[in-house]
């Protein structure tokens, strides 16, 4: 990443976040009526999303970067119905005109001042950090490490991820994909094969990163993530297909070779304008016609246009938000910071004495917005998802969650500079692991994040530290 610009795209974001915060405080003491501000609102939150996109793309040279990944999750998420909305795409309103006008515009301003003080924590972080030491092979770790982790972590993993995929195909070829929410959750000892089955992926990274001159990593690590990707499109699980691929994508992009730009682009159009609204069509679907070829073919134009639907099923994501302001602190009170504290405890094992392991016991923010919200969906393992930016106003409201959002997008990029180094490939890889679910976090919550953090990142990233330490080798991974 470049110096030049950064001091003078920082100073346009403090200006763009301090005129947001301007606006939001003449709002709320003028009590001007809010259907008239809706739509600016909406162009707004897309100017401010695609100005966050280009500015970082100036610094990085490259849209295919993870906090431009992020952004776009975060857009699509956040406001995909408010990108419909500036160009009067939205047949039955914006969030089906289940909320007020003036709770409509407080989640928009909340969502300006939130992704404005995330980009503003970004671009700070950027500015703030240590100069990049010259592009030298890692001192510390060499590259039979990473393949001894990346060949280890297929070793615990492949067998328990072929039984967990055996009883998910299973269970949705005779009742369809919600029928995997209306199971009881495996918990203690008997959670064991799932949460081995995880590291499958960080496997197929973690030997892509030790590959550059071994075939048969490369062969390996490819079969892996694209068999991965294939079962769970046939479960109907579309973020758990797509961003794995993405992350391995990358690696791939900045680590072995550069792939073209017309590649990832048509890859990733095909993916979210046509497989993404297919599946969401087919996926209550059981048996047989969920791979007939002519049911799948007669399911895709059966949807009126695939772009103006999967923005709106993404965008719904935006009524958590709406949601969550309105029953905070009215009918829950401010959790001030308590799901970010719980949500560090799920990187430890139950160890308390429990059956169930504390946040579990304490429960989701996402289990009680739609207990709260739709108890029926609730009690078929149906959930209404949550959001980064609700949780944020969930624990310190108006004030706190900007200041948060901040924060976090402070610290996203410090961990994207430790990470993004091709000439440290284990660093690479652990930062493509995080990739691989992080993307998500838009529509979750902090209790969903810390444990892959900590288990399928850092933990395969310290075991090639060790290792590397305890073994160390004469020969040094280059690039």
């Amino acid at each position: 990443m470049v110096q030049t610009p950064i001091k003078t795209l920082l100073g346009i974001q403090s200006i763009l976040f301090l005129l947001i915060v301007a606006a939001t405080l003449f709002y709320f003491q003028t009590g001007t009526q809010p259907d008239s501000l809706i739509g600016f609102a909406c162009l707004t939150t897309l100017v401010l999303f695609i100005w966050s996109i280009l500015s970082w793309r100036l610094l990085s040279k490259s849209f295919f970067d993870p906090y431009i990944l992020f952004l776009i999750a975060l857009a699509l998420f956040s406001s995909g119905q408010t990108i419909l909305e500036v160009f009067h795409l939205n047949q039955d309103g914006l969030l089906k005109d289940k909320f007020t006008s003036d709770l409509l515009l407080s989640t928009l301003i909340l969502i300006l001042l939130s992704v404005s003080a995330f980009h503003f924590g970004a671009l700070f972080s950027l500015a703030t950090r240590k100069s990049d030491p010259p592009e030298t092979p890692s001192e510390t770790i060499n590259s039979q490490a990473i393949r001894w982790v990346g060949w280890g972590l297929l070793g615990i993993s492949c067998f328990p991820a072929i039984y967990v995929f055996k009883a998910a195909i299973d269970t949705v070829a005779a009742a369809g994909y919600f029928a995997l929410y209306q199971q009881d959750a495996s918990t203690g000892l008997n959670a064991t094969p799932q949460i081995l089955a995880a590291f499958l992926v960080p496997a197929a990274l973690f030997l892509l990163a030790s590959s550059k001159r071994k075939r048969i990593d490369i062969v390996s690590s490819l079969l892996i993530i694209l068999s991965y990707t294939a079962i769970q499109l046939f479960l109907g699980a579309r973020s758990k297909a797509v961003m794995p691929l993405i992350a391995y994508c990358w690696l791939w992009h900045w680590y072995i070779r550069p792939l073209p730009k017309t590649l990832l682009f048509s890859a990733a159009s095909f993916m979210l304008f046509l497989v993404f609204p297919l599946i969401r069509v087919v996926r209550a679907v059981s048996g047989s016609e969920r791979i007939s070829l002519e049911f799948l073919v007669e399911s895709f134009f059966s949807i009126d246009n695939p772009i103006v639907s999967i923005l709106t099923e993404l965008g719904e994501t935006m009524s958590t938000i709406a949601y969550t302001i309105e029953l905070v602190p009215a009918q829950r009170s401010f959790d001030n910071g308590a799901s970010y504290l719980y949500a560090l405890l799920t990187a430890l094992p139950n160890i308390f004495g429990g059956e169930l392991h504390p946040t579990l016991v304490r429960g989701f923010a996402a289990t009680w917005l739609t207990e709260t919200i739709n108890p029926t969906q609730a009690k078929l393992g149906g959930s209404l998802g949550f959001s980064m930016i609700a949780e944020a106003y969930l624990n310190f409201g108006w004030l706190g969650s900007p200041i948060l959002m901040g924060i976090m997008g402070f610290l996203f990029v410090r961990f994207i500079v430790w990470g993004g180094k091709p000439w440290e490939p284990a660093k690479m890889a652990t930062l493509a692991s995080f990739l691989s679910f992080v993307l998500f976090f838009p529509r979750s919550e902090s209790a969903a994040m810390i444990r892959p953090l900590i288990w399928y990142a850092a933990l395969p990233f310290g075991i090639v530290s060790f290792l590397s330490l305890r073994y160390p080798r004469s020969s040094r991974v280059s690039t």
